[in-house]
C-alpha cells in the first residue's frame, strides 16, 4: 500500500507515518500544494497512491483545495485513491463518506482488520 500523509504539523505527521509505514511506503507533503504536487507525480510515474490521509487547515493551500484539484487529476485516469480527513467537519467534501465513521475492533478481532463502528 503506497500511503500519502499530508499534514503540517511534524508530530502528527511522525505519528500517522509510524501507525501506516507497517502496511507499505509512506511519502509525507506539509501542505495542500505538495500534496497535488506529489499526487499528480504519482499518477504519471505509474506509482499510484492507496490512501491519502489529509489535513483540513495548513498553509499554502488547505485540504478542501488540494482535495479538489486531486480529484480533477484523478478524473482523466483510471486510478481511484481512498481519502481520509483527519477533522470531522469535513463531511461531503470530496473524501470517502466509509471512511468518515469511527472505526473499532471487536473483542477477539485482534488480528482482524478494522471495522466501520455500527451507529446505535
Amino acid at each position: 500500500m503506497r500511503t500519502l500523509i499530508v499534514e503540517d504539523d511534524f508530530t502528527s505527521r511522525l505519528i500517522l507515518q509510524t501507525f501506516l509505514s507497517r502496511y507499505g511506503d509512506c511519502h509525507i507533503a506539509v501542505n495542500g500544494r505538495e500534496a497535488v504536487e506529489a499526487f499528480g507525480s504519482a499518477l504519471n510515474s505509474g506509482l499510484c497512491y492507496n490512501l491519502i490521509c489529509m489535513d483540513i487547515m495548513m498553509p499554502e493551500m488547505d485540504g478542501r483545495e488540494a482535495v479538489r484539484q486531486i480529484r480533477a487529476l484523478e478524473e482523466a485516469s483510471t486510478h481511484g485513491v481512498k481519502i481520509i480527513y483527519d477533522y470531522g467537519g469535513a463531511r461531503g467534501q470530496g473524501s470517502d463518506p466509509m471512511l468518515q465513521a469511527p472505526l473499532r475492533r471487536l473483542p477477539g478481532e485482534a488480528d482482524q482488520p478494522l471495522r466501520v463502528a455500527q451507529r446505535d
